[in-house]
């Protein structure tokens, strides 16, 4: 989904994701990084991941196993005055 957004934007145009969501922000450096254990569900595996990017940020894997590794199927900021997921705003963009 992300790279049919990239692919679909026009140059010089922004996309639906206007930041970096694995550090959910535009500029910075994850510091501190903790990376919690994760939930098992059959192909599906649910973490949290802590760091600071100049304020502490807690964000939410989801991955899933396909072809004998763990992809990230989805990221998503639960917190603060706007929260997210990624599926949801590249799915609000199609």
């Amino acid at each position: 989904m992300l790279q049919s957004d990239l692919d679909n934007t026009p140059d010089g145009e922004v996309g639906a994701i206007d930041f970096d969501p694995v550090i959910a922000g535009q500029d910075g450096e994850a510091s501190g990084l903790n990376i919690g254990q994760p939930i098992l569900l059959d192909d599906r595996a649910e973490l949290e991941v802590q760091f600071r990017n100049g304020e502490e940020v807690t964000l939410y894997y989801t991955l899933v196993k396909e072809h004998g590794g763990w992809k990230v199927e989805d990221i998503a900021d639960q917190h603060g005055e706007e929260p997210w997921s990624l599926s949801a705003l590249l799915g609000d963009a199609q």
